[in-house]
């Protein structure tokens, strides 16, 4: 726990980052040491040590927050650039879902998933043998099937996506990320519906 609460404190000594990740790792490693049953942090503590549940956590406010703006941002570029795109969803929302996927298809908010070899195996005529780190590329994944969101028959015809994973493997907070999105997406076009870069 000291070495982590060390490397974090390190890191916090960037003046823009400081006050948030000083506070953010107080209240973490208070609430780790004060929880109770029923709560999530009290059972975890029975299966994890503190220095496994502090880095869960942490991995939670940070995956949330950077993936999440990220998100936004290119869902808002889209809609600036393509005034087409933006009038459709303006006349059906129900399409709203299928823009988030597109744009998490695009702009992949995690471009790579480590990975490492369990076993011997054989990748495009390579070996790679047990215990190799392999980087697993999510955006080349997503853009195997186009580069552009496109739309027929006022429909935005959805693509497959691995930008949360896949399998076992899929984020957990993939709903969550994509609800916070729709519902962004849907009050900007209500809201705004007309806006450029």
């Amino acid at each position: 726990l000291e070495t982590l609460q060390r490397l974090l404190a390190r890191q916090a000594e960037f003046p823009r980052s400081a006050p948030f990740h000083a506070d953010l790792i107080e209240y973490v490693s208070q609430a780790i040491s004060t929880a109770r049953p029923p709560g999530i942090i009290a059972a975890l503590r029975d299966e994890f040590e503190e220095v496994e549940i502090l880095s869960f956590v942490l991995l939670l406010f940070g995956a949330a927050i950077e993936t999440t703006t990220a998100g936004i941002g290119f869902a808002l570029f889209e809609l600036a650039t393509d005034p087409q795109l933006r009038a459709l969803l303006i006349r059906h929302p129900d399409q709203i879902g299928a823009f988030v996927n597109e744009v998490l298809r695009l702009y992949s908010p995690l471009g790579y998933c480590p990975r490492v070899t369990l076993e011997e195996i054989t990748i495009g005529g390579v070996r790679v043998p047990p215990l190799t780190e392999l980087e697993l590329s999510l955006r080349t994944l997503n853009l195997a099937s186009g580069y552009l969101i496109t739309c027929g028959d006022d429909k935005i015809r959805g693509r497959p996506f691995y930008s949360f994973g896949a399998g076992s493997r899929r984020c957990l907070g993939m709903h969550v990320a994509r609800a916070q999105l729709i519902v962004l997406v849907a009050e900007f076009v209500r809201r705004i519906p007309s806006f450029t870069v």
